[in-house]
């Protein structure tokens, strides 16, 4: 249980935890890591565990992945609420907390869960602002969060993407632009830093984005599409999948516009996990 934890053997937990502790200054200890020798790691969640530190004076962080655990779950909720009676919605809460990756990666000081809340959010977001094209701040919220995820997990940087569907959708640059408004007052604050410090402000997301480029044109490692099905069988099971597949076609049949929303999102991210 998440509460008997002190400590744990998976290398990206000490990581955002000392990530973390150097941010309140409880440390300045920064071991070289793929290549790179700076903490490189996307520093928006061991922000948040550096405020756990600093209240509790701690090297261990122990409640803010249950507090990130519950936002996921009203997140999900909430999408569930446009799409069903109240009453229904609640067992998204439960069907989440079962699934095994959730029950057993949610309680570690890792990013998936948040990621999962936060992905649900920018889903939402915008289905929001393409009903409601003429909303300017939906359009800079949907940024922002955007914005935001990137500064969770680098590889998120994909959603800059929106703001060529918002051009292909709109027929012009109207919320585009405002999309990146609000991406870039969360966003180029980082990236004028790593510019400033390293003279490269994509210098952080350089073992990723070289790795998913080499995969274009190459196998690296062991890593097949085959393998990706497998751990998201595991991870959501045969039932989520199930689910998932009924859920999009009654959305088809529903909301064709909603149905294609998700997929703006939803498509990108299987082929870059899938794919490459």
């Amino acid at each position: 249980p998440w509460w008997s934890y002190t400590s744990n053997q998976h290398t990206d937990t000490y990581y955002h935890i000392l990530e973390a502790m150097n941010f309140v200054g409880f440390s300045d200890f920064e071991p070289s890591h793929q290549g790179l020798d700076f903490l490189f790691r996307p520093p928006l969640i061991p922000g948040i565990y550096a405020i756990e530190l600093s209240i509790l004076g701690s090297n261990w962080i122990t409640y803010t992945p249950i507090f990130l655990i519950v936002t996921t779950l009203w997140q999900i909720q909430h999408l569930a609420e446009r799409w069903t009676t109240k009453s229904r919605a609640m067992f998204v809460v439960p069907a989440f907390l079962l699934m095994p990756s959730v029950r057993y990666w949610g309680q570690l000081q890792l990013l998936d869960v948040p990621v999962a809340g936060m992905y649900i959010l920018i889903t939402h977001l915008l289905i929001k602002s393409d009903e409601n094209t003429e909303s300017k701040s939906d359009a800079i919220i949907l940024g922002l969060c955007s914005g935001l995820i990137f500064l969770t997990k680098y590889v998120y940087i994909y959603l800059i993407g929106i703001s060529i569907w918002l051009v292909i959708k709109d027929k012009n640059l109207v919320r585009s632009k405002l999309f990146f408004s609000g991406w870039g007052i969360i966003c180029l604050p980082f990236l004028t830093y790593h510019l400033i410090k390293y003279g490269d402000p994509l210098e952080a997301l350089t073992p990723q984005s070289s790795f998913a480029l080499n995969g274009l044109t190459q196998a690296l490692g062991e890593y097949s599409f085959e393998r990706w099905w497998i751990d998201y069988n595991l991870e959501i099971t045969g039932l989520g999948i199930v689910a998932s597949l009924v859920g999009a076609v009654v959305l088809f049949f529903r909301d064709k516009s909603q149905l294609v929303s998700v997929m703006v999102i939803g498509t990108p991210f299987v082929i870059i996990h899938a794919l490459i």
